[in-house]
Protein backbone atom coordinates (compact mmCIF):
# COMPACT_ATOMS: atom_id res chain seq x y z
CA UNK A 1 0.00 0.00 0.00
CA UNK A 2 1.12 3.38 -0.83
CA UNK A 3 -0.89 5.40 1.89
CA UNK A 4 -2.14 7.32 -1.36
CA UNK A 5 1.12 8.61 -2.47
CA UNK A 6 2.32 8.55 -5.96
CA UNK A 7 3.90 5.04 -6.14
CA UNK A 8 7.69 5.49 -7.49
CA UNK A 9 8.15 2.97 -10.70
CA UNK A 10 11.54 4.21 -11.15
CA UNK A 11 13.20 2.49 -8.41
CA UNK A 12 11.49 -0.90 -9.40
CA UNK A 13 13.32 -3.87 -10.50
CA UNK A 14 9.99 -4.26 -12.95
CA UNK A 15 10.60 -0.72 -14.48
CA UNK A 16 14.57 -1.33 -15.35
CA UNK A 17 13.58 -4.64 -17.13
CA UNK A 18 10.83 -3.20 -19.23
CA UNK A 19 13.76 -0.24 -19.60
CA UNK A 20 16.16 -2.80 -20.87
CA UNK A 21 13.34 -4.52 -23.03
CA UNK A 22 12.18 -1.18 -24.70
CA UNK A 23 15.92 -0.25 -25.51
CA UNK A 24 17.24 -3.30 -26.40
CA UNK A 25 20.40 -2.65 -23.88
CA UNK A 26 20.44 -5.13 -21.33
CA UNK A 27 23.18 -3.22 -19.20
CA UNK A 28 20.82 -0.12 -19.55
CA UNK A 29 20.30 1.41 -16.42
CA UNK A 30 18.06 3.56 -14.39
CA UNK A 31 19.11 6.57 -13.16
CA UNK A 32 18.69 8.00 -9.66
CA UNK A 33 14.79 9.69 -8.34
CA UNK A 34 16.88 12.57 -8.08
CA UNK A 35 18.25 12.87 -10.83
CA UNK A 36 14.96 12.58 -13.13
CA UNK A 37 13.53 15.15 -10.68
CA UNK A 38 15.99 17.57 -11.27
CA UNK A 39 15.72 16.91 -15.20
CA UNK A 40 11.79 17.76 -14.84
CA UNK A 41 12.89 20.74 -12.75
CA UNK A 42 14.95 22.12 -15.47
CA UNK A 43 12.58 21.39 -18.53
CA UNK A 44 9.77 22.65 -16.71
CA UNK A 45 11.98 25.81 -15.95
CA UNK A 46 12.90 26.10 -19.88
CA UNK A 47 8.87 25.71 -20.47
CA UNK A 48 7.65 28.36 -18.13
CA UNK A 49 10.80 30.79 -19.06
CA UNK A 50 9.47 30.32 -22.81
CA UNK A 51 6.02 31.10 -22.53
CA UNK A 52 6.38 34.46 -20.10
CA UNK A 53 8.94 35.31 -23.08
CA UNK A 54 6.36 34.38 -26.02
CA UNK A 55 3.70 36.15 -24.14
CA UNK A 56 5.70 39.51 -22.72
CA UNK A 57 6.51 39.49 -26.82
CA UNK A 58 2.59 40.01 -27.16
CA UNK A 59 1.69 41.56 -24.91
CA UNK A 60 3.89 44.39 -25.93
CA UNK A 61 3.53 44.29 -29.46
CA UNK A 62 -0.50 44.18 -29.10
CA UNK A 63 -0.15 47.61 -27.44
CA UNK A 64 -2.09 46.76 -24.76
CA UNK A 65 -4.93 44.90 -26.74
CA UNK A 66 -6.28 41.86 -24.81
CA UNK A 67 -5.08 38.77 -27.38
CA UNK A 68 -5.34 35.50 -25.22
CA UNK A 69 -7.79 33.33 -24.62
CA UNK A 70 -7.64 31.31 -21.21
CA UNK A 71 -9.37 28.12 -21.34
CA UNK A 72 -10.08 26.23 -18.38
CA UNK A 73 -12.00 23.09 -16.98
CA UNK A 74 -12.23 21.82 -14.00
CA UNK A 75 -13.64 17.73 -13.12
CA UNK A 76 -13.68 15.85 -9.53
CA UNK A 77 -10.64 13.38 -9.07
CA UNK A 78 -10.48 10.47 -6.76
CA UNK A 79 -11.23 10.80 -3.40
CA UNK A 80 -13.86 13.88 -4.38
CA UNK A 81 -10.60 16.59 -4.73
CA UNK A 82 -11.46 19.23 -7.09
CA UNK A 83 -8.65 19.93 -10.00
CA UNK A 84 -8.34 22.70 -12.61
CA UNK A 85 -6.42 22.85 -15.28
CA UNK A 86 -5.71 26.04 -17.32
CA UNK A 87 -4.06 25.89 -21.31
CA UNK A 88 -3.86 29.30 -23.41
CA UNK A 89 -4.87 30.23 -27.20
CA UNK A 90 -3.72 32.82 -29.19
CA UNK A 91 -2.26 33.72 -32.72
CA UNK A 92 1.62 34.53 -32.06
CA UNK A 93 3.67 37.09 -34.22
CA UNK A 94 3.81 34.67 -37.54
CA UNK A 95 0.31 34.48 -37.41
CA UNK A 96 0.40 30.93 -36.13
CA UNK A 97 -2.08 29.61 -33.98
CA UNK A 98 -0.85 28.54 -30.63
CA UNK A 99 -2.58 26.27 -27.90
CA UNK A 100 -0.57 25.23 -24.99
CA UNK A 101 -1.30 23.61 -21.31
CA UNK A 102 -0.13 25.56 -18.65
CA UNK A 103 -1.73 24.80 -15.43
CA UNK A 104 -2.79 22.03 -13.54
CA UNK A 105 -3.83 22.56 -9.89
CA UNK A 106 -5.42 20.97 -6.75
CA UNK A 107 -8.43 23.22 -5.56
CA UNK A 108 -9.33 22.12 -1.94
CA UNK A 109 -12.12 24.21 -1.72
CA UNK A 110 -14.00 23.35 -4.56
CA UNK A 111 -13.75 25.04 -8.27
CA UNK A 112 -16.44 27.97 -8.80
CA UNK A 113 -15.83 30.54 -11.09
CA UNK A 114 -14.20 33.04 -8.49
CA UNK A 115 -11.80 30.59 -6.76
CA UNK A 116 -11.03 29.65 -10.38
CA UNK A 117 -10.18 33.11 -11.33
CA UNK A 118 -8.33 33.97 -8.39
CA UNK A 119 -6.02 30.54 -8.99
CA UNK A 120 -5.33 32.00 -12.47
CA UNK A 121 -3.98 34.78 -11.33
CA UNK A 122 -2.33 33.78 -8.20
CA UNK A 123 -0.31 30.20 -9.81
CA UNK A 124 0.30 32.53 -13.26
CA UNK A 125 2.41 34.60 -11.92
CA UNK A 126 3.65 32.69 -9.45
CA UNK A 127 5.02 30.41 -12.08
CA UNK A 128 4.92 32.38 -15.21
CA UNK A 129 5.43 35.67 -13.80
CA UNK A 130 2.79 37.12 -15.69
CA UNK A 131 -0.86 37.72 -14.81
CA UNK A 132 -2.82 35.70 -17.75
CA UNK A 133 -6.40 36.89 -16.64
CA UNK A 134 -4.90 40.67 -17.31
CA UNK A 135 -4.19 39.74 -21.02
CA UNK A 136 -7.71 37.54 -21.79
CA UNK A 137 -10.40 38.71 -23.92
Amino acid sequence: MNDGLPFNMVKTASFEVLMQVASGDPSFGIMARATYDDMMDARFEIFTDSVASLLQFHSEGMFGMKFLNVIHDGWKAKGNHSIAGVSLAFIDHRWDFRHTAVLSTVMPDGHEAKLVADMIKKRSLAVYGVNFMSMAK
